[in-house]
């Protein structure tokens, strides 16, 4: 009995070893030109929970850091989730215009980035997932735009790994809610196409 107990508490911690990956694709076409539907995605501030142009749930605050350097055509935001579990992070927007297509990246930093800019902001990391990337790939068509939409994550951990049902779920929700702002067509947030 000792040694089945044993075996099952092994494999049950392994779990916390175990790093699960998850990716999501949407596309979606807009009845903006590009240089709108750029300015919706760059536009972090205005995106929360309550009280914002742009709703998303969990997210109770975005900021974009100013004082931070980075290349050129790149910044640096920090994001405050409150959901089941507090999560605080910092990631890097970069984009680039390509001939035909502009590409907008927001990848989560690495721990020894998020320790030095905690230190030069003073706010607190303390991210829920290993890795966090997501990417808007941007195509003019005439005065409208096709958006390739893709969110990639990896998480670990015995209690992460159990809820991967409700992060998938809550991945699927915020990428919907995400497209639908880009949506978004009266400026009192009422009106979505």
């Amino acid at each position: 009995m000792k040694k089945i107990s044993f075996t099952f508490l092994l494999v049950f911690l392994s779990n916390d070893v175990i790093a699960k990956k998850l990716r999501h694709s949407r596309d979606i076409t807009l009845d903006y030109n590009i240089r709108e539907v750029v300015r919706r995605i760059l536009d972090v501030e205005s995106t929360c929970q309550e009280s914002c142009k742009y709703h998303m749930p969990a997210v109770k605050e975005v900021k974009i850091l100013r004082h931070e350097k980075s290349e050129p055509n790149s910044f640096y935001i920090w994001t405050h989730i409150q959901s089941t579990i507090d999560s605080k992070y910092f990631s890097k927007i970069s984009y680039v215009k390509n001939e035909d297509e502009i590409i907008i990246t927001q990848k989560q930093v690495p721990k020894d980035k998020a320790k030095q800019l905690e230190k030069s902001s003073g706010l607190k990391s303390k991210p829920l997932f290993d890795r966090v990337k997501s990417k808007y790939r941007l195509h003019p068509r005439g005065e409208r735009t096709f958006v390739m939409y893709d969110v990639e994550l990896e998480y670990s951990g015995i209690f992460l790994n159990l809820a991967s049902k409700k992060i998938k779920n809550g991945t699927l929700e915020s990428m919907n809610k995400t497209l639908k702002n880009l949506s978004f067509v009266s400026e009192t947030n009422k009106t979505f196409k």
